[in-house]
This record gives structure tokens, C-alpha cells and sequence, in this order.
């Protein structure tokens, strides 16, 4: 990652990494609204992360920020929300973050390129 790097790309980053990685489901959250006629309507709720997606059977909200990026309360909330229910919040700057909240939540181990689970 470079210090230009946009959050865009860096969600960009890490949805590709996620995508190839083997018994990983991850979606782009489309959380910028739609377009209705050409008005743009507001996503349902507040907060929704950049991405979802799920591992192992245990749904992970990822919420990404460049490096010193803060989140919104409306992101807070939805955080604790994910958590009450059971699932994982992740906030990451990067694809390192995201391996090591593997390494932690799932016990994957890199090697050469390739997961596996301990």
C-alpha cells in the first residue's frame, strides 16, 4: 500500500484478495445509494460496511479506512450490532490487516501464497 492510495483502492485490494481466497465469501456492499429516475436514494440504514462477507459459516462486517481514517457513530453502531449478533467487525487499512484478523478469528496460516486452516 502506498501513502496515495485511496480508500477506494484499497477496498478494491482487498475485495480481489478475499475474492481468490478459497472457502471465503465476500461482497461489495453497494452503500452509496441507487439511483431512481435519476434521483439518488439513500441506502436503508447508516453505517453499512464496504464489504461483507463470510467464513466458516460466521457472517464479517469489513469496514475499510485509509490509514488514519476514522469511523462514523453510524459505523459504530452498526458495529455493535454485528457484534451483538454474533458475527465480526472488521476495520482494516490494508491487505496485512486483513490477514492477520484471519490468522486471529479463523486460524489461517499463510505459506507461499496459499491459506490453510490449523
Amino acid at each position: 500500500m502506498t501513502e496515495t492510495e485511496t480508500e477506494t483502492e484499497i477496498k478494491k485490494d482487498i475485495y480481489e484478495f478475499l475474492f481468490n481466497l478459497e472457502g471465503f465469501l465476500v461482497v461489495e456492499t453497494p452503500n452509496q445509494g441507487r439511483l431512481l429516475k435519476g434521483k439518488r436514494l439513500p441506502v436503508k440504514e447508516k453505517g453499512v460496511p464496504d464489504l461483507t462477507g463470510c467464513c466458516v459459516g460466521k457472517y464479517i462486517a469489513i469496514e475499510v479506512k485509509k490509514p488514519g481514517g476514522k469511523q462514523s457513530e453510524f459505523q459504530k453502531l452498526f458495529e455493535q450490532k454485528v457484534i451483538r449478533c454474533g458475527g465480526l467487525y472488521w476495520l482494516v487499512e490494508s491487505v496485512d490487516d486483513v490477514i492477520k484478523k484471519l490468522i486471529k478469528d479463523f486460524n489461517m496460516v499463510f505459506l507461499l501464497g496459499y491459506c490453510y486452516e490449523m
